[in-house]
């Protein structure tokens, strides 16, 4: 039955995917002018654009999308360079919220008994509000949250139990690069740290990877991240290159200080673990 575990893992992925994209059009569409108001008085100096990074990326579970309007912004010189920065800091920071999320609800609960009432609910919403009221949108919003847990429930087991019947061995004794590379490549086909993360997440709980393998990958998930924004950015004006640039740079700064602190971070987890336990 390896094969039903292997496609059950990769519809919790599909499912989590298309959750994040019914949030973050939701909120699109239910903000529209005012949420670019609010980011562009949110980056008058660096401390509220950091801020102002963090939760709106929080909200709308994609540092993508709040890099690329920060890119647009810069190149129609509406805030400058050095507050884009400090907005692309915070929205990496909004970015790590997904992991809290995932950690603290997917694998400590049951949360898909929370979720599917939330699913119905709001599927009946989506389905029968006009498609251009504040109801459907509000709805969508909802079913993408949902969708996030459901996601998330169909990843755990399923990748418990393609654990339980394939051999890891060899995958463990790899370089730690091999990771590095696939979390690169993961994030940059699927578009998705947040999902990237999730299925870290859910194979570290399986017991499918070690610590070391697992902060590999977010490493190259984070790095992968970047291409969008670097390929927008590159061939722009002067400002938007630096943003690209230093999106790139934070990033690299972000893995080094990482793999330095990576005995400390796993401590850590140990304890947080045994305290939950």
């Amino acid at each position: 039955m390896q094969g039903i575990e292997f496609w059950q893992m990769l519809a919790g992925v599909a499912l989590f995917l298309l959750g994040t994209r019914f949030m973050e059009e939701s909120l699109r569409q239910m903000t529209g002018r005012q949420f670019k108001l609010f980011l562009k008085k949110q980056t008058e100096n660096k401390v509220k654009a950091i801020v102002g990074g963090v939760l709106i990326t929080a909200l709308l579970q994609s540092s993508s999308v709040v890099n690329l309007l920060v890119l647009a912004f810069v190149g129609a010189r509406i805030i400058s360079t050095r507050n884009a920065l400090a907005l692309v800091l915070g929205a990496n920071l909004g970015s790590t919220i997904t992991g809290w999320i995932v950690l603290m609800a997917g694998f400590s609960y049951n949360i898909s008994e929370m979720a599917l009432p939330v699913a119905g609910i709001a599927g009946l919403g989506f389905a029968l509000f006009p498609q251009q009221g504040r109801g459907h949108n509000l709805s969508r919003f909802f079913l993408g949250f949902s969708f996030l847990f459901i996601g998330l429930t169909y990843m755990k087991s399923g990748m418990e139990g393609v654990v339980t019947g394939l051999d890891f061995s060899s995958i463990s004794d790899a370089p730690l690069v091999v990771f590095l590379l696939s979390g690169f490549v993961i994030t940059t086909l699927i578009q998705s740290s947040a999902a990237t993360m999730a299925i870290i997440l859910s194979a570290l709980y399986a017991g499918a990877i070690g610590f070391n393998d697992g902060i590999a990958l977010m490493l190259g998930s984070e790095l992968g991240t970047t291409i969008k924004l670097f390929i927008a950015g590159i061939r722009g004006a002067h400002s938007k290159r630096t943003v690209a640039y230093g999106e790139f740079y934070f990033q690299c700064g972000y893995g080094n200080h990482c793999i330095y602190f990576s005995s400390a971070t796993e401590s850590l987890g140990h304890r947080y673990l045994r305290h939950r336990g």
